[in-house]
């Protein structure tokens, strides 16, 4: 055999093995192209679809608080006609005061009702003249709470704009000494509180927060 010959039998082998390791790469080369598109496709989808994601999840969210404004409203709403208006003004007291505590991370311990104090009836009108309103009544109670004290500063700011009129007669702070804090370096006080809560009177047909 030639030296020619030889040499164009181990050529032949060598252009064909190339060829298929061409062939090979393209292809390497061609799927993880598509790969790669396929990727950024999928990564488009899923931004789109997180966006519609928050976009729903803003909306719940403020259906959700206004659900809970309307049901806070819906709460302190008392009938102005009611028999007996005080069996559900102290209630809806006791329940709007329990809220306020836990929006300042205070432990109410409880609400006790100590006194009524009706002011003095008006005398019967000479005939022609309208009636004098039924006067407001204060309602007394005793409160105990126990949290720290930023949050019962808080707290007592935020009875500036609670929806009864509420007067504070005394406040009490006790430092509490836990059972796992036997030295007294815990920061929580107990809290007690004498207040006055008034109830005005309402004229036919209205209700009251």
């Amino acid at each position: 055999m030639s030296s020619r010959g030889w040499n164009r039998n181990r050529i032949v082998p060598l252009i064909v093995a190339l060829a298929v390791l061409l062939l090979i790469g393209m292809y390497v080369v061609f799927a993880t192209n598509r790969a790669k598109a396929d990727a950024a496709a999928r990564l488009e989808t899923a931004k789109v679809e997180l966006a519609t994601l928050q976009n729903d999840a803003g909306q719940l969210d403020a259906l959700r608080k206004e659900r809970l404004d309307i049901r806070r409203v819906l709460a302190f709403l008392e009938p102005g006609l009611a028999p007996d208006r005080k069996s559900t003004f102290f209630p809806t007291l006791v329940a709007q005061l329990q809220r306020l505590a836990d929006q300042h991370r205070l432990a109410l311990e409880n609400i006790t009702p100590t006194a009524s104090k009706a002011a003095p009836a008006s005398a019967a009108p000479p005939d022609g003249q309208t009636a004098t309103p039924p006067a407001e009544e204060t309602v007394h109670f005793s409160l105990n709470m126990k949290g720290t004290f930023p949050d019962f500063m808080a707290f007592l700011k935020a009875l500036k704009t609670f929806p009864k009129i509420i007067e504070v007669e005394t406040i009490k702070l006790t430092p509490q000494i836990e059972a796992d804090d036997p030295a007294g370096m815990s920061p929580l006080l107990g809290v007690s509180m004498e207040m006055n809560a008034t109830m005005l009177p309402l004229a036919t047909g209205t209700t009251e927060l």
